[in-house]
């Protein structure tokens, strides 16, 4: 699994500039005419297989598609495997809401409304850790030493890895598990970006968004720094195993790495604390607003 978030930039900030390589991936079509639609499953509370933890939904890819018809008659095989999912179809390079229940998903008004509000936050979310991310490169252009700190050097680029994950990986849970023979040829992995719910809504829902799949990670690399990174700017890619039960609230999957200069990870680690930055994305959502059983056992 590889995950292309915040590469070279600050891990608040989404990743714009790669490191641009050459070979598989590299001369593929942003969007495939072959890979129109998506053949996926929810799991949550009121989606089977039913979620018993409502605040940690998960979603498993099985391939791309060149039509409904074909991911449809596709969707015949895993259900003579794993008839317990429910299944779902969508369209690549579209944003798509993982609704919590059966009524969600067949309520286009709620639909609509639950994306713009997910949207808007994302948006707002961006907007904020842009601004702090501007604030921190000028007080590095000013040279605004932090005390007792050692001046700047010519130090390569490092992964800067915190003193405490924030988010523990999933390493055990009781989804049923797809066989390697129900994932599509040449699928082996997906490129996917995601927009969260709000941390305190008790029943989070998440918007996903399927680019296309690969052969393996090699092309998907290569397919994300030398052609999706043009056209995505606003979110993180991130490139998973199909078949593979992702969840999207607490996986270390959707936790950006970090690749700084260790002056600028001083300067990040000294400013807001998480709980300060949803503060203020909650007042600016706020004040932009207009009214409109599986278990993980992580």
């Amino acid at each position: 699994m590889t995950d292309f978030s915040a590469e070279l930039s600050d891990n608040s900030m989404i990743s714009r500039n790669f490191e641009k390589t050459s070979g598989s991936g590299s001369r593929l079509p942003f969007k495939d005419t072959k890979q129109t639609h998506v053949l996926f499953s929810i799991s949550h509370v009121g989606v089977p297989p039913i979620a018993t933890d409502p605040t940690n939904p998960a979603i498993r890819i099985y391939g791309t598609f060149g039509s409904a018809a074909a991911a449809a008659h596709y969707g015949k095989k895993i259900m003579t495997v794993d008839p317990t999912c429910h299944l779902g179809i969508c369209e690549t390079h579209s944003w798509t809401l993982a609704a919590s229940n059966m009524n969600y998903l067949q309520d286009p008004d709620y639909i609509k409304t639950k994306t713009e509000k997910l949207m808007k936050r994302a948006d707002i979310e961006n907007s904020v850790r842009e601004a702090r991310f501007k604030q921190h490169q000028e007080e590095l252009r000013n040279a605004t030493i932090i005390k007792d700190e050692k001046p700047i050097t010519s130090e390569k680029m490092e992964d800067a890895t915190p003193t405490e994950p924030a988010i523990e990986e999933v390493v055990d849970n009781n989804l049923p598990v797809l066989t390697s023979d129900c994932i599509p040829i040449n699928q082996s992995v997906y490129c996917i970006s995601v927009i969260n719910d709000d941390p305190v809504e008790d029943v989070p829902e998440f918007l996903f968004y399927i680019y296309r799949t690969c052969r393996d990670e090699a092309e998907a690399d290569g397919y994300v720094r030398n052609v999706a990174s043009r056209n995505v700017l606003d979110h993180n890619i991130y490139v998973v195993d199909s078949g593979e039960w992702v969840f999207p609230v607490t996986d270390i999957k959707f936790a950006p790495r970090t690749y700084r200069d260790k002056r600028l990870n001083d300067l990040m680690n000294r400013d807001m604390s998480p709980d300060e930055l949803l503060a203020q994305i909650d007042e600016n959502v706020a004040s932009n607003a207009s009214g409109a059983v599986l278990e993980n056992n992580s």
